[in-house]
């Protein structure tokens, strides 16, 4: 039976097995996701067993841009309107 160093059987433990190789992501797939429905790449990773950075990191592979972030709603106030 083959370890990882944490102690973690890989054969048990499907998060160790989601690769790059075989996550199943396409990038249809993945721009459903983050740009029709607009899913964070941490919320995406969840579905996926993988981290937010390795969805980034398929979304740039992908050509897929980084969404702008929204404005804050309390942004718009000015402090002389408080």
């Amino acid at each position: 039976m083959a370890w990882d160093v944490r102690g973690r059987n890989p054969e048990k433990d499907v998060s160790l097995n989601k690769t790059h190789k075989n996550h199943g992501l396409t990038k249809e797939i993945l721009e459903q996701l983050y740009v029709n429905e607009g899913l964070s790449d941490a919320k995406i990773g969840e579905r996926y067993g993988m981290s937010g950075e390795g969805i980034g990191y398929q979304r740039k592979k992908f050509g897929i841009a980084t969404r702008v972030k929204k404005v804050s709603s309390l942004a718009q106030y000015h402090l002389t309107d408080v």
